[in-house]
Parts: C-alpha cells; sequence; structure tokens
C-alpha cells in the first residue's frame, strides 16, 4: 500500500504530494498499526481504533518527522 503525504517544495513555497510505502495491520488487542520504512532505521508508526485513524496518525508522525528533522532524503 501506498499514502500519500506532503513535503513542502522551499525554492517554490509549496507542498507536492509524496507517495510513501507503508504496510497497515491490527494486533491481538484490535489496535491498527501503520508503519512506513523510509530506510533500515528510520521508520514512522501510527496507530487507531481503525485503519483510516492510524494512517492519519501515520500522517501526523511524517509531517513531525520532516518539521523536526526536515524532510527525509528519501522522500526527496
Amino acid at each position: 500500500m501506498v499514502l500519500r503525504a506532503f513535503r513542502t517544495n522551499r525554492s517554490q513555497e509549496k507542498e507536492e504530494p509524496v507517495l510513501v510505502p507503508y504496510t497497515i495491520e491490527q494486533d491481538g488487542d484490535g489496535v491498527w498499526w501503520a508503519r512506513a520504512l523510509l530506510r533500515p532505521g528510520v521508520a514512522a508508526n501510527g496507530e487507531g481504533e481503525t485503519p483510516d485513524a492510524a494512517l492519519a496518525d501515520l500522517r501526523s508522525a511524517l509531517a513531525l518527522l520532516s518539521e523536526e528533522s526536515g524532510t527525509p532524503a528519501e522522500l526527496m
């Protein structure tokens, strides 16, 4: 599966869509987990009560990762 995220193109001051591969699964307690592996050792995770909630949380994690340390080269 592929998640559509956005990155900011600083030279043009606009957001551009980026496709990020992810997996989603439900654990034994019924919690949904979404995970995007950008490269070995660099991943973002999301969780929620529904698949959509887990994906929304994953999008937030990717945005936070981008804000804290810049857009990962894997998303450029």
